[in-house]
C-alpha cells in the first residue's frame, strides 16, 4: 500500500520495498515497436518508478523477462472469437482502469457507447459516465449481466474483499479478468493535468489550485493535480486489492475450483488502440469501437502559472516513491 508496513523490507539503496506477497506480483509490459511482452513484478517496478521514468526505462530493465505472451490462450491464427456460449471456455473480460491525463476521456466515451450498443445501457447524459464507472458494486453484476461485451471502463477501481462477488459460480462461464493500466511519465502528467484546470476553468481555476496548495499548505485538491489519481498510485491501490483478495479466496475456496486469475497489463497511454488490437490478433479479443479516439487533443493555448507547478511537486512529489 501506500503507507508503510510491518511487513516492508528495504533495498539495499534504502528505498523501502513492498511486502513480500505484493512485491511479487507479476506486472506486464507490451513493446509494440518490436512486439515483444515482458513480464516484471511491482516490486521492481515501485522502486524505479520516478518523476523522470519513461515507459521503456521499465520495459527495458534487467527485472523484466521476456515472455512469448500474456498467460491467457493465444487464438489461432485461423480462428476469430466471439463470446463463448459454453462452459469449458473462459470468458475474457477486459477491465480498462481510468486515470486523468492519460486518456480517460476517450475511454469513458468508447466504454459509454459500447454498453449501449452491446447490453443496451443507457448513460445520463452525453458526457455521463459509463455504468459501474465509479460506482464499483454496480460494475461486478454489470460484468455478470452485460456478456454482450469484453470491455469495462472504471476509475480507482479495487477488487472486492466479499468472495462471492467474482466467485465463478455466479457466472455463466469462467470469467478471465485482464486489468489494463496506463502509463505516463509523471513530470509530463503533472504538466498537463495543471494546464487541464486552466482549459477547464481559466485564471478561477488555478486560483482553486493556489488556495489549495499555497493558502491551505499543501492539500490535496481532488481535481485533475492529484497525486492519489495518478496511474501509479491508482495501480498501487490495486495490487494491494489483489494480494488480499487471494488471502480471503484462498481460505474460501480451499483447493475447490480454479483460481481467480487476474493479469495486469501496463500500457503506455498514447498506445491505448494499438495495444487493444494487438489483444484481439493475439489473443482473439474483440475490439473496442472508438479506442482511437483523441479526447481532449485540442486545448486552448496557456496554462496557469509554473509557480504553482512547483508548490505541487514540493507538497505532494515525494509521495511518488512513497507508492510501494
Amino acid at each position: 500500500s501506500s503507507s508503510s508496513s510491518s511487513s516492508s523490507s528495504s533495498s539495499s539503496s534504502g528505498q523501502k520495498l513492498p511486502p513480500a506477497e505484493k512485491q511479487h506480483l507479476p506486472i506486464y509490459l507490451y513493446d509494440l515497436s518490436s512486439n515483444i511482452t515482458g513480464v516484471t513484478t511491482w516490486g521492481d517496478i515501485a522502486p524505479r518508478w520516478n518523476r523522470t521514468t519513461q515507459y521503456t526505462d521499465l520495459f527495458q530493465s534487467p527485472a523484466t523477462k521476456r515472455v512469448s505472451h500474456l498467460p491467457i490462450p493465444i487464438v489461432p491464427a485461423t480462428q476469430t472469437q466471439t463470446t463463448p456460449t459454453h462452459k469449458n471456455k473462459k470468458r475474457q473480460v477486459v477491465i480498462l482502469h481510468c486515470s486523468p491525463k492519460a486518456g480517460s476521456t476517450t475511454l469513458r466515451k468508447a466504454c459509454r457507447l459500447n454498453l449501449k450498443e452491446t447490453c443496451g445501457i443507457q448513460s445520463k447524459g452525453n458526457n455521463g459516465f459509463p455504468a459501474g464507472y465509479k460506482n464499483h458494486t454496480m460494475l461486478y453484476p454489470l460484468i455478470r449481466s452485460c456478456n454482450a461485451t469484453h470491455h469495462f471502463c472504471s476509475k480507482n477501481l479495487t477488487l472486492p474483499l466479499e468472495a462471492e462477488v467474482l466467485l465463478p459460480a455466479t457466472y455463466d462461464m469462467d470469467v478471465e479478468f485482464i486489468h489494463m493500466f496506463p502509463f505516463r511519465n509523471y513530470d509530463d502528467w503533472a504538466v498537463s493535468a495543471l494546464k487541464q484546470q486552466f482549459v477547464s476553468r481559466g485564471e478561477k481555476g488555478c486560483d482553486q489550485y493556489k488556495k489549495k496548495f499555497v493558502d491551505k499548505e499543501c492539500t490535496p485538491t481532488h481535481m485533475e493535480l492529484d497525486i492519489r489519481q495518478y496511474g501509479k498510485a491508482d495501480l498501487s491501490r490495486f495490487a494491494d486489492s489483489v494480494v488480499q483478495r487471494r488471502v480471503i479466496m484462498k481460505e474460501k475456496m480451499k483447493g475447490k475450483g480454479e483460481e481467480e486469475r487476474h493479469t495486469i497489463l501496463l500500457y503506455f497511454f498514447r498506445d491505448l488502440d494499438k495495444t487493444l488490437t494487438s489483444l484481439h490478433t493475439l489473443y482473439g479479443i474483440p475490439l473496442l469501437p472508438r479506442s482511437d479516439g483523441k479526447g481532449k487533443s485540442k486545448r486552448r493555448e496557456g496554462t496557469c502559472d509554473a509557480s504553482l507547478l512547483q508548490t505541487y511537486h514540493e507538497c505532494f512529489s515525494h509521495q511518488l516513491m512513497e507508492l510501494t
